[in-house]
């Protein structure tokens, strides 16, 4: 009975949209409500959405879209290959609207489009896909999406109540939002 109750659960879920994700597996990966999701383990803190499409085809144009990102009024900088493989989570398996026959490996606490990430060089981007790092060497009608990385600092650490949040203005629009897919297959 308890299978068929967990099927017929499942399927309302992927008809619906939505993901069954074990509670425990989103440990680590917190939504903070600005914009932002913190990895606990690294200490890094990450923006939620990404640019919001796979249209930056240049790296210099990812670069400038992270320079002018103000989500939560942190310093934000483009992820290193090993910050941007500490994502990567076989645990979770779902997909997007826009990409569905792609399997994403990563928090769907993110709002990504299809999974491949510039990183700190225009030589490669990372795909949550496979966990892989590729050299960059696509025609220019391919773009990657962007996902900026700060710093935790000592503030964002603080468990009081004293409202020490790098910046007041967490306004979620600034974030570079874009459409949000959120459509998304059960964890395998």
């Amino acid at each position: 009975m308890k299978t068929i109750v967990f099927l017929l659960l499942s399927f309302a879920c992927l008809h619906l949209g939505f993901a069954a994700v074990p509670s425990d597996a989103l440990a680590g990966i917190v939504d903070n409500d600005d914009g932002t999701v913190t990895d606990t383990e690294s200490g890094l803190i990450w923006t939620k959405r990404s640019n919001g499409s796979r249209s930056i085809s240049f790296f210099d144009a990812a670069i400038y879209y992270v320079g002018e990102l103000e989500t939560a009024g942190y310093a934000w900088r483009m992820p290193t290959q090993v910050e941007l493989d500490s994502l990567y989570d076989t645990e979770f398996a779902w997909s997007t609207e826009a990409c569905p026959d792609d399997t994403l490996h990563i928090s769907p606490v993110f709002d990504i489009v299809c999974g491949d990430f510039w990183g700190d060089s225009n030589a490669w981007y990372y795909s949550f896909r496979d966990g892989q790092t590729y050299s960059d060497s696509r025609g220019l009608d391919d773009g990657n999406e962007v996902l900026a990385v700060a710093m935790m600092t000592d503030d964002d650490d603080d468990t009081t109540d004293d409202d020490t949040t790098p910046d007041d203005d967490t306004d979620d629009d600034d974030d570079g939002g874009g459409f949000g897919c959120r459509g998304r297959d059960l964890p395998r």
